[in-house]
Formats: structure tokens, C-alpha cells, sequence
């Protein structure tokens, strides 16, 4: 018989191990425990975040006027699927809507839409002022167009 290899137990132990059974039990706790750490750590580290998702708090008079929105979106883009804005850097092909006086009231008035390529629509909106000398947009404060 020999002494448990464990720094501070005195249990007497037989055979090939070199710890007695309670020591033997705490160290393979302390490995599952540890284990089951960097499972959680690991599952964290590679879960996808949760995407936000913004409660939907559309009236029922907007989601009228938003699916009217879609469908003039679509005929106006095929009526006109070449860029109207032409900057440096345009992409020719129409794939969104700039809406000259802003979305409000105007949101479906078609005589304040520009056809334009995704380039031309981030340089009208970085750079209001420009846009308003070439007339590509209009203030919302201003009373009269």
C-alpha cells in the first residue's frame, strides 16, 4: 500500500494508481468543469449574433401607402432603367429610387423621383448641398419647387 500522489491527502491506495478514489473523483470534475467551459466559450465565440430585428410599427393607413410605394417602385424603374443622375463614377443601370423633396407626403408622387444607380444615390445623399445646385434635390423647408 502507498499514499495518495495528491499535495495534502493521507488515503492509503493499492494497485497501479497513484490517486485514491475521492482525488481521482474531484480531478475528473474539475476536468469536466473545465471542459464544459470552453464549450460554452467555444459556442459563444461561433453562435451567430443575434440580428436586431425592429418591431414593426407601421399604421395600417402607411403599409397602404408603402405597398403602393412598391408597386409605382417597380413599374418607374422599368420605365426608366438607365441612371438620370449621370455623376462621375455612375453605374448606368437604375436600381434605386431618389426621392428629390423626401419621403414624407411625397413618398408615392412620382414627379419628385430620380431613377439612379446605387453610386449616384450615396453621392446625392453625402453631399446635399451639391445636389440641390444640380437640382437633384430640393429642401423639405422650402414651401414652393
Amino acid at each position: 500500500m502507498k499514499q495518495c500522489a495528491t499535495v495534502g491527502c493521507e488515503n492509503l491506495i493499492e494497485g497501479n494508481t497513484i490517486l485514491c478514489g475521492s482525488c481521482n473523483r474531484n480531478i475528473r470534475k474539475q476536468v469536466d468543469e473545465i471542459k464544459k467551459a470552453e464549450q460554452r466559450a467555444w459556442r459563444k465565440l461561433t453562435k451567430p449574433k443575434p440580428v436586431y430585428k425592429k418591431p414593426n410599427n407601421v399604421s395600417p393607413k402607411m403599409q397602404v401607402e408603402l405597398n403602393r410605394y412598391n408597386e409605382l417602385r417597380k413599374v418607374f424603374l422599368n420605365n426608366n432603367p438607365e441612371c438620370q443622375v449621370g455623376i462621375e463614377g455612375c453605374e448606368k443601370e437604375a436600381t434605386t429610387i431618389h426621392h428629390m423633396i423626401g419621403r414624407g407626403k411625397h413618398l408615392n408622387d412620382t414627379k419628385y423621383w430620380l431613377a439612379c444607380c446605387m453610386n449616384c444615390h450615396v453621392f446625392i445623399e453625402r453631399n446635399p448641398i451639391e445636389a440641390m445646385k444640380r437640382n437633384l434635390s430640393f429642401s423639405r423647408l422650402t414651401k414652393t419647387i
